[in-house]
C-alpha cells in the first residue's frame, strides 16, 4: 500500500498449487492487480497472493521478508520477527499481541486496508476476466451486533486460532482486541 499502486498489474510467474497454507487459486500467467491480490490476501488469507505480492514488491520472497523485518523495526515491533510473508509456522517466526496491536493500528490508517478487512466476501478476477476467485472472510464477527469492522483471523498448528478485531464503540471510539 505504501510503495505500489492498487491498479498495478502482477503477472503470476508460476502455479502455487503445492506448498502450505490457504490459497485463492492463482494460475501461472494470470494477470491480476495489486489491489485484488491484497483482497485475496486479507479476506481469504491467500498464501499464494502473499507470495505473488512479495515477489512483485521485492523481487523475491527472501528480500520481501527482509523488508518486512525492516518495517517491523521502524514501527518498533520489538517482539516480532518474520520468516515468511504468509504467517505460517516456522522456527524464528513470531510476534506478540502488543506488536500486533501496533501493526494493526498502523495498517488501519490506510483507507484501502480498512475497506478490505471489512469485506465479508469478495470476488476478484484476472484482467481478461477468464479467471475468477470467490472467497468468504473467516471472521464470523464481522458486521455482528458487536459492530466489528475487521481486521484478521489466522490459524496455524503451532499458534492455534487467533483473531485481531476492531469494534466501533457507542461513542465512535475504536476498540482493538487481539486474542492469540
Amino acid at each position: 500500500l505504501e510503495s505500489k499502486k492498487l491498479d498495478e498489474v502482477v503477472t503470476i510467474p508460476e502455479n502455487y498449487a503445492g506448498g502450505q497454507g490457504v490459497k485463492i487459486g492463482l494460475q501461472r500467467g494470470e494477470r491480476i492487480t495489486v489491489g485484488d491480490l491484497l483482497i485475496g490476501l486479507l479476506v481469504r488469507s491467500g498464501g499464494d497472493a502473499a507470495v505473488a505480492l512479495a515477489t512483485y514488491h521485492s523481487g523475491s520472497v527472501e528480500a520481501f521478508v527482509a523488508a518486512m523485518n525492516q518495517k517491523a523495526t521502524m514501527l518498533r515491533l520489538e517482539n516480532t520477527q518474520f520468516k515468511n510473508p504468509i504467517g505460517l509456522d516456522e522456527d524464528g517466526h513470531y510476534s506478540s499481541a502488543y506488536d500486533l496491536a501496533l501493526l494493526s493500528k498502523y495498517a488501519m490508517r490506510h483507507s484501502y486496508f480498512r475497506h478490505v478487512v471489512q469485506l465479508r466476501e469478495a470476488e476478484v478476477t484476472s484482467l481478461d476476466g477468464a479467471i475468477r476467485h470467490f472467497f468468504q472472510n473467516t471472521n464470523r464477527l464481522l458486521g455482528t451486533y458487536l459492530n466489528i469492522i475487521g481486521v484478521k483471523t489466522g490459524t496455524t498448528d503451532a499458534a492455534g486460532e487467533s483473531v485481531i478485531n476492531v469494534a466501533l464503540g457507542s461513542q465512535g471510539h475504536e476498540i482493538l482486541a487481539i486474542i492469540l
